[in-house]
């Protein structure tokens, strides 16, 4: 729930006519669901740090509209979650499968478990704003091993210039591979 994943989930704004001061609230998208590990929303809750969700433009306007999801539970056909803490004490990845199953690929979005592509080399690497790097170094080792899968693509949001790859398995070292190679 850090800022740059959440900032814009209402529209906290003056609002027209308004007293000075006077705010309208609103959720962006007021049809959305809006899914969350527990986890996470316990560590920010009623919290104002610079980096984690605005009390006022976020916390607020979904304290009622929120769902707890878990490791492994179901967002949408062929969405799930999947557990990447160390970040954030609840933070989560996606896990995108053909809910058909006809395609044998895969496809998980990292979130914030990855920052750049150095990262799959040297996974002990932490980020400025993890919460635990202890955590993020042994989640990555293991989220890296399930990567290595010749099946799985990510997406790393974070990633300079190529978004999609692949893990190619370690040799002397593990080597981040763009999509279009």
């Amino acid at each position: 729930m850090h800022h740059d994943h959440v900032g814009w989930t209402s529209n906290v704004a003056p609002a027209p006519n308004a007293e000075p001061g006077q705010t309208v609230t609103g959720l962006t998208f007021p049809e959305a669901r809006h899914v969350v590990a527990e986890a996470e929303w316990a560590h920010w809750r009623g919290t104002d740090e610079l980096v984690g969700p605005s009390p006022a433009a976020v916390q607020a306007p979904l304290a009622d509209r929120l769902e707890f999801v878990a490791d492994g539970e179901a967002v949408a056909p062929g969405v799930r979650v999947l557990a990447t803490p160390g970040h954030t004490p609840g933070h989560s990845s996606l896990l995108v499968t053909d809910p058909s199953g006809a395609a044998d690929e895969r496809l998980i979005v990292l979130g914030d478990v990855m920052h750049c592509q150095v990262q799959v080399e040297q996974s002990a690497w932490s980020f400025l704003f993890d919460v635990d790097a202890a955590q993020g170094t042994r989640t990555r080792e293991q989220l890296l091993k399930e990567l290595e899968d010749p099946r799985t693509i990510l997406a790393g949001g974070h990633f300079a210039g190529e978004v999609f790859g692949r893990v190619l398995p370690a040799t002397a070292r593990r080597t981040w591979k763009s999509r279009r190679a």
